[in-house]
């Protein structure tokens, strides 16, 4: 009878720590976008090379905040990018539309914050997300949407946005929500890459 009580008392100890385990696993994150690189030019993609997303604020002096530093496969063909938690208010326009274009390095590090203008992008740049963007929106953002009506394509939170051409009505291209999560990066010279014009 001893040993079978001292038997009982471990399963349940191990339960307990497999229990403790579990509650203390690591969160999922909130939003994880991923892709493949598109080779415009014929180069290859250092070890030491850096995702990023960064943001494009446009509201009244512009510049880009980095925020979001994502992973290379081994044979260095794609990437993952994961976020814990919401972009900064800095990173946002107008309070309520943060636009994040995914980019990789040569291995150049990028803090996160705004990047420092002494940071020349046709230096240190391999490539750039150039017809897709990581699309945020916050639960209020009626100023945004009054200047970007086509947010209003949107819901809350995270999501990745396929650029649309303006058309003859229109001065800025806009975006439309993908139907997945995957954006593809061009390789090619920072020159010759042609973003959506969304603002």
């Amino acid at each position: 009878m001893r040993q079978f009580k001292i038997a009982v008392l471990l399963i349940l100890s191990i339960t307990l720590l497999s229990s403790c385990s579990k509650d203390e696993a690591t969160p999922d994150p909130l939003f994880t976008v991923s892709g493949t690189f598109d080779f415009q030019k014929a180069t290859t993609i250092p070890d030491d090379a850096k995702v990023y997303a960064i943001w494009s604020v446009s509201e009244g002096d512009d510049y880009e905040y980095v925020y979001g530093e994502g992973t290379l496969n081994d044979d260095k063909s794609s990437y993952t990018i994961s976020f814990d938690e919401v972009p900064p208010t800095n990173a946002l326009n107008y309070n309520g539309l943060g636009v994040g274009i995914v980019v990789v390095t040569d291995g150049t590090v990028l803090a996160e914050g705004v990047i420092d203008d002494a940071i020349d992008p046709f230096d240190v740049l391999l490539g750039a997300a150039t017809k897709q963007a990581i699309i945020y929106k916050t639960e209020n953002a009626e100023n945004a949407r009054s200047i970007f009506p086509w947010l209003d394509r949107f819901s809350d939170g995270f999501k990745v946005g396929t650029g649309v051409p303006a058309t003859d009505n229109e001065t800025y291209d806009t975006f439309a929500p993908s139907s997945n999560s995957t954006i593809e990066v061009e390789i090619n010279d920072f020159e010759n890459l042609e973003f959506v014009n969304w603002t």
